[in-house]
């Protein structure tokens, strides 16, 4: 899911019914303390998902746990590998096609967990 504006709670819950749709079995996120991350509405939200999906908070300011920095690194230093983009848009197509190529590579993705400090997220799972 690609977005130009703020997280919030309601694009959280929209990204999390399209990856519960998109998923086989239950869902397991682990997430960072993002304030978007939390709230009541959010909450409500996720324990009326009967057990579909269980959201797990990393400690704050723990940037080596969490795995999403990984992609967010390899995705800054690839995302304009092919073309230099000149407007939103294209920085948007670069992304979108990056995350596309990144999908169909789960070998690399899983790199994203192999740093000594991310090994608890098959802990948790």
């Amino acid at each position: 899911m690609c977005y130009t504006s703020t997280m919030t709670q309601s694009k959280f819950i929209l990204f999390l019914s399209k990856l519960i749709i998109s998923t086989e079995g239950p869902v397991v996120v682990i997430t960072d303390n993002l304030s978007a991350h939390h709230g009541k509405r959010l909450a409500k939200w996720v324990s009326d998902q009967d057990k579909v999906i269980e959201l797990h908070f990393i400690p704050s300011y723990s940037p080596e746990l969490n795995a999403d920095e990984y992609l967010n690194r390899d995705l800054k230093k690839n995302v304009n590998a092919k073309k230099t983009p000149n407007t939103v848009q294209e920085i948007k197509a670069n992304v979108i096609s990056f995350m596309r190529s990144i999908q169909k590579q789960p070998a690399r993705v899983m790199k994203y967990f192999s740093g000594k400090h991310i090994n608890y997220a098959f802990e948790t799972i």
